[in-house]
């Protein structure tokens, strides 16, 4: 469809809608513009006409919150400035029938909240035809950085914007449901068959109710006897839903990954085994829209099998590789066993890295969050297995390998497993998160989804 159809379509939609229970969350919004503003910032808004979606009582917030707002004037010659506003001035009605002040002292605002009439997942946004905002963004972008935030009703989500060189993207688009931004999935060690059932029988619901656009798991400990992975086991992950498959020290426990690893491309090792080595330990992969993922596999040196340093292969690796250039999003699976090395791995990747989070210790850390330049992390993921069990194993079988009684290999447990990882919402325009949620869901350890 022409812009001018899917303008006229959107614009009589929005007509005839009941648009009273439609709310945006004022303060998600202002934490948003907050985190991305340096302080005593302005915000540039508009004066809602045509039964757009109304930024007023964020703009009253704002100004609550002892931050400036301004309004736009249009001139003659269809340029545009903002001037400061405040709710107690007068406005006067201008030739496009829109409200404007009564012009006062011209402002650059640090960010601008952008009318629209229609929005894509690649933040493009269909607006009026003026080409006013664009117009207005790429000069004022050519001296000094803008963060702008569409704010619509979620049904003029489209499929995809028509566009041309004069359109820019929006950072972010907020909708009564939610920002627009990616989520992704990560789940920690599968143990066992139990841990399999459990992730082919609630993967695919999670994924469409929680509208998980990428889902990684750590599938180490994924076979019966509870180590290594095979080829079938691969198979029937991918099928569920999962797009990427990490490892760690037990990535070879089931030999026919030797040969299998060098033909999956979803399927990890770490990057810092002993060269050579089969397989790979990083991959870029698509997600729905053309934005690329990269997933990076790596393994701790404290208390693990021998391969190479891992702070000097991550410094490798990040000479190579950079945010929003090479991929717009990166996942590191850190598999260790202490959680000093997994922690210094964190801020080793913090504002280079969507995600960082620890694999193999089998139980997941209260210490989900967002680091200071915007990375999400979390210790441990946990695992996908009976934590009516040692780590996964058979508690009686580990009680009596401890007490040195007669024992057998360790063997998974088989009763219900939790589903343990973290979701990370994770945002087009820096690559970095928003927000990190821990994920338990079923078995013996308390819900929390």
């Amino acid at each position: 469809m022409t812009k001018s159809t899917i303008r006229k379509k959107i614009l009589k939609l929005r007509k005839n809608k009941n648009l009273k229970k439609y709310k945006i969350d004022i303060p998600l919004l202002i934490s948003i513009l907050k985190k991305n503003n340096k302080k005593n910032f302005t915000v540039g808004g508009y004066y809602p006409v045509n039964n757009e979606i109304s930024d007023l009582e964020i703009l009253r917030e704002l100004i609550k919150n002892n931050i400036k707002i301004s309004l736009p004037v249009i001139r003659k010659n269809k340029d545009m400035n903002f001037y400061s506003w405040s709710f107690v001035e007068p406005l006067k009605i201008n030739s496009y029938g829109i409200p404007e002040p009564i012009k006062s002292k011209i402002v650059i605002p640090d960010a601008i909240i952008v009318p629209l009439v229609a929005f894509d997942n690649n933040l493009f946004r269909l607006g009026y035809g003026g080409g006013f905002y664009d117009r207005y963004i790429a000069k004022i972008q050519k001296k000094n950085q803008i963060f702008t935030v569409g704010i619509a009703y979620s049904f003029q989500r489209i499929n995809k914007v028509p566009v041309n060189k004069y359109d820019k993207k929006l950072n972010v688009v907020i909708t009564e449901k939610n920002i627009i931004k990616w989520e992704f999935f990560f789940l920690g060690d599968v143990v066992g068959r139990s841990g399999c059932t459990a992730v082919k029988k609630y993967l695919p619901n999670i994924i469409i109710e929680k509208k998980i656009d990428f889902v990684v798991v750590n599938g180490e400990n994924a076979a019966n006897e509870g180590v290594g992975i095979t080829e079938e086991i691969t198979k029937d992950l991918f099928k569920s839903g999962v797009d990427v498959i990490t490892t760690g020290n037990h990535v070879w426990d089931q030999k026919e990954t030797l040969t299998h690893i060098d033909k999956e491309e979803k399927l990890l090792r770490p990057q810092n085994l002993i060269h050579p080595s089969p397989g790979k330990g990083f991959g870029i992969y698509n997600l729905k829209n053309g934005m690329k993922i990269g997933v990076l596999n790596l393994m701790g040196n404290v208390f693990m099998k021998n391969c190479e340093d891992v702070f000097i292969c991550a410094s490798k690796f990040l000479e190579k590789n950079i945010l929003k250039k090479n991929y717009d999003f990166l996942v590191v699976d850190f598999h260790g066993e202490i959680t000093s090395e997994k922690m210094a791995i964190g801020h080793f990747f913090d504002g280079k890295a969507t995600l960082v989070v620890g694999t193999h210790t089998h139980v997941p850390t209260h210490d989900a969050r967002v680091l200071i330049s915007g990375t999400a992390y979390q210790t441990d993921a946990g695992m996908c297995g009976d934590y009516n069990s040692v780590i996964g194993m058979d508690k009686n079988n580990s009680i009596n390998r401890f007490l040195k009684k007669n024992s057998k290999k360790h063997y998974p447990a088989e009763g219900e497993a939790s589903l343990c990882g973290v979701i990370v919402d994770a945002i087009n325009e820096n690559g970095l998160a928003n927000k990190i949620d821990h994920f338990i869901f079923g078995g013996h350890l308390k819900n929390t989804n």
